[in-house]
């Protein structure tokens, strides 16, 4: 499925575009960038307006749509508060502005930061404390924003009735701040919620564990059933050295399934690869080689990006 990357939306006469960035990027515009208030309740008040009409469309349809357009979401969000970000570039008219798009807390948020990229930004606005949340200015008024969200939500509506019929590709995410999980698997879409009560808790717990588990031994058979270069050149199949692996994958998964930690996820997948042997190093597919940054710190950005 093709990444767009770029969209646009019109309105009132404007046109606005928005084009995905990577962390490193957002964090250079930053440092010349004013915080505007964070739009919550926009987002609550189309999302609910949207499913009172339409309440087949469910919370998994709309990270459909988000990863079908942009591709999978990045890490660098709070991963308690949020299952997923997005980071974009935002040009309205003359103006820019930088977008960061989570599901804070269960709801749709947009972040938006205006940036001073011209002299004439500088001399006008240069002098605004850029530590302090400000209201919105006049080149993108709340009424802006307002129908800027309603258009976004509507362009991922559209990508929605497309592909809806015929999407196929399985994804499961975890929004711990309100105990759901939600994705597309075994040909459906799916939304499945817990309480707030100790029992529920551990009901969500123990089923996130679980998935988590398995995602990471079924990544690794993704891996070794696309790529046929895996395997040395010299290698010969033995049917019980074999049967000894999936042995002692098995007891591993076992014992790793009651922990949920990044370390540990990471561990399985090292120990996996070392189980099976003959696994050559590449990146996973989709990824590309690191960016080079002057000190950068992927701790210190991903602090930097959760402050807006």
């Amino acid at each position: 499925m093709s990444k767009e990357q770029n969209i646009t939306l019109e309105f009132e006469e404007k046109k606005c575009s928005l084009h995905l960035i990577n962390p490193q990027e957002y964090s250079k515009y930053r440092k010349d960038s004013i915080p505007i208030q964070e739009e919550v309740m926009e987002g609550i008040y189309t999302r609910d307006l949207i499913k009172s009409i339409l309440p087949n469309i469910q919370y998994p349809h709309y990270y459909m749509a988000l990863k079908g357009l942009f591709g999978e979401s990045d890490d660098f969000y709070d991963d308690y508060k949020c299952s997923f970000g997005y980071l974009f570039l935002v040009k309205i008219e003359e103006s820019h502005y930088t977008l960061n798009l989570t599901d804070n807390k269960g709801c749709f948020s947009f972040y938006f930061r205006k940036l001073l990229t011209t002299p004439n930004d500088f001399e006008e606005y240069g002098e605004i404390p850029r530590d302090i949340i400000h209201e919105p200015f006049d080149d993108f008024s709340k009424e802006d924003i307002k129908r800027f969200i309603e258009l976004f939500f509507g362009y991922l509506l559209s990508y929605i009735f497309a592909h809806e019929e015929s999407y196929n590709e399985e994804f499961i995410r975890y929004q711990n701040y309100d105990s759901f999980i939600y994705g597309y698997r075994d040909g459906a879409f799916f939304v499945d919620e817990y309480g707030n009560s100790e029992e529920e808790q551990n009901r969500f717990y123990k089923e996130k564990r679980k998935l988590e588990a398995l995602e990471s031994k079924n990544d690794f058979i993704e891996k070794m059933t696309k790529n046929p270069k895996v395997r040395t050149k010299d290698f010969k199949f033995d049917r019980e050295e074999s049967n000894q692996r999936e042995s002692k994958w098995g007891a591993f998964a076992d014992r790793m399934s009651g922990l949920t930690t990044p370390e540990i996820t990471n561990h399985i997948q090292k120990t996996s690869q070392e189980l099976r042997g003959g696994v050559e190093k590449k990146l996973p597919k989709g990824f590309t080689e690191p960016i080079e940054v002057d000190n950068y710190d992927s701790i210190a950005l991903k602090e930097e990006i959760h402050k807006g």
